[in-house]
Parts: structure tokens; C-alpha cells; sequence
């Protein structure tokens, strides 16, 4: 995530510099020969000091860890954002750690796969994506501003909402077809271990449905642990509606599964069509 977006900031500024800040050097080498970054260091406070701008590209449960060993070495008037996918208790502990002049806004980008890793990043990974920016009592406007500006610099477009209900929505869009995606692929592990012919039939439903399964463990137990609250009611929804047509199933009820089938069809293709088209 952090690679990409240096690599799309560069490409719409080539002015900017972009430092990059970790713990690998071979992967710092590796962001600074793909043009992610002008300068790379493992100086966390180093590499801070002079930044108008700090995004803070880290697994969520490492974000805050990250924010507390860098923030006394922020000069005034810099900004700190995140690319984390869980916004709540993150956002507000982050905007206590702020100093007096120092501002935090909470941000995620709707982009990525299941790949990760400085090798995987794509200059174009936020073109024509959506950024969720955060907005909290205490979001300052110019802060918010300059963290708006970076994302739609790097080509996504931007949507504000309150942390809780960046929690509540990506629950539904993102973690719960997560869970779904590993907890379907547990289910074919156990069928493969008696069917060995199972992976010479799979198809497109396959791999629609398990692409994402492939992502990182560490990662999404993260999540999914983070966002525990909203994921849990967003599955226990799931869970009843997927109930209710099996029971339909038992049933035979072939008319009460053609009614459930259209009316996904219609969910689609009203989505579908409000989705903002790619610039």
C-alpha cells in the first residue's frame, strides 16, 4: 500500500519527495528502485522530521505502535494519516497521541489485493478508486485538507464518514467477503482431502468466489479482530439469510429460491450502477 502510493505521488508530482521509513533494508532498496521513494532510511524520527505529510502504511494493530515512536519527532503543522482498514479505536487513540500543533486524520483506501509486499506494489493501484477519509470532532479542516489532496493526488476519489460508520460499512463490503472467501475455502480443503479430482473441475465461481483467500492471515485476523463488533452482526445477517434458503432448499421450494435469486439480481445491478466510473 505504501509503495503504491509513493509510486502515484511521484508520477503526479515529480517535485515531491517522498521518504521512505522502515525496518527491512532490502525493502527499502527495493521501494527506492521502483521510484516509490527519493530517500530511504530505518531512522523512524530521521525520516519524519522535515514531513509535512506522514502516512503511516502498517498493518492495523501495528499503526498506533508506529504513530507513538514517531510523533515527538513531528515538526508543527505536520499532518499524520494511516491506510488502515479499521478506523475506530484507532482514529481516536492516534488523535490523543497528537502534540500541540500536529494533526491526525484516519484514512483507507478501498484498493489492494491479496498480495503483498514492496515487490507487489503498482503505481496505478488508486486510480479511480475511493479513499475513505475520516472526520471526528476534532479533525482539524486544514489537516483534512492536505490529507484529501494527497489521496486524490494519487488518483483515488475521496468520501468523508465518521469512523464508526467507516467501521460499520466496510464490515459489510470488505471483511465480511473476507470471511467468507477463507470460510469457503476451509469447507473445499476438507471435501479435497477425499476428492482429489476437485481441483481439476474448479472454474470461474471458484475462483471469483476464493481470490481473496489468498491474503494474508496475520493481516486479516487483525481485522477482522479490530472490526470484531460490526463484522460479528454483519455474519450473523448472513448467517440467517443463508439459513432461510436452506430451508427453502429442504423444502424444494423452488419459487422462494427463484424470488431470493432475483432479488440479488436486483441488489447487483443497482449497486453496479452507482458505482463511479474509472477515470
Amino acid at each position: 500500500m505504501g509503495g503504491s502510493l509513493g509510486m502515484a505521488l511521484k508520477r503526479a508530482d515529480k517535485a515531491l519527495k517522498v521518504i521512505g521509513v522502515g525496518r527491512n533494508n532490502g525493502r527499502l532498496r527495493k521501494a527506492k528502485e521502483l521510484g516509490a521513494a527519493d530517500e530511504v532510511t530505518t531512522d523512524f524520527c530521521g525520516g519524519v522530521r522535515e514531513a509535512d505529510l506522514v502516512v503511516v502504511a502498517v498493518p492495523v494493530e501495528k499503526t498506533v505502535e508506529i504513530i507513538k515512536k514517531t510523533v515527538k519527532c513531528l515538526k508543527k503543522g505536520a499532518v499524520v494519516t494511516d491506510a488502515g482498514s479499521v478506523k475506530g479505536k484507532l482514529v481516536k487513540a492516534s488523535e490523543r497521541l497528537m502534540p500541540e500543533g500536529v494533526n491526525f486524520v484516519g484514512s483507507h483506501p478501498m484498493a489492494g489485493s491479496e498480495k503483498t509486499g514492496i515487490e507487489n506494489a503498482v503505481k496505478d493501484l488508486y486510480r479511480g478508486s475511493t479513499c475513505i477519509v475520516t472526520k471526528t470532532g476534532r479533525t482539524n479542516k486544514n489537516a483534512m485538507e492536505s490529507v484529501k489532496r494527497m489521496w486524490k493526488k494519487a488518483g483515488a476519489r475521496v468520501l468523508v464518514k465518521t469512523p464508526r460508520e467507516h467501521d460499520r460499512l466496510v464490515a459489510e463490503v470488505s471483511h465480511l467477503p473476507h470471511l467468507l472467501s477463507f470460510s469457503m475455502m476451509s469447507q473445499i480443503g476438507k471435501i479435497e482431502k477425499k476428492e482429489k479430482d476437485l481441483s481439476k473441475i474448479t472454474a470461474g465461481a471458484y475462483r471469483d468466489m476464493t481470490r481473496i483467500s489468498a491474503s494474508s492471515p496475520e493481516l486479516w485476523a487483525d481485522i477482522f479482530y479490530a472490526n470484531r463488533e460490526f463484522i460479528h452482526v454483519s455474519a450473523s445477517i448472513f448467517i440467517r439469510n443463508l439459513k432461510k434458503i436452506n430451508e427453502f432448499l429442504r423444502k424444494g421450494d423452488k419459487e422462494n429460491i427463484i424470488k431470493e435469486i432475483k432479488k440479488a439480481n436486483a441488489v447487483k445491478k443497482r449497486i453496479d450502477a452507482r458505482i463511479p466510473k474509472s477515470e
